[in-house]
């Protein structure tokens, strides 16, 4: 994990999917320790799928992965 300033203040983090590193925004550590693993959190997912920012893609992994959560935490198929 890479602590930087992004030119866009609103950008929190990012990875880098092929060299597998993070960079999280200098203001983050501001903002909280839920802000800073929910974007922690995110950019792992980023590396983990391979999948892009603001994609069709990334979306599905992440609610297929939470639903797979759910259906093995509660014995269910949905």
């Amino acid at each position: 994990i890479n602590i930087v300033q992004f030119d866009d203040n609103q950008r929190l983090g990012s990875a880098d999917i092929k060299a597998k590193q993070i960079y999280l925004s200098d203001r983050i550590f501001d903002m909280g320790r839920r802000e800073l693993a929910m974007t922690i959190m995110e950019e792992v997912e980023h590396i983990i799928s391979g999948k892009g920012d603001e994609t069709r893609a990334f979306q599905n992994h992440l609610f297929s992965s939470w639903l797979r959560t759910m259906e093995d935490s509660n014995g269910l198929f949905f």
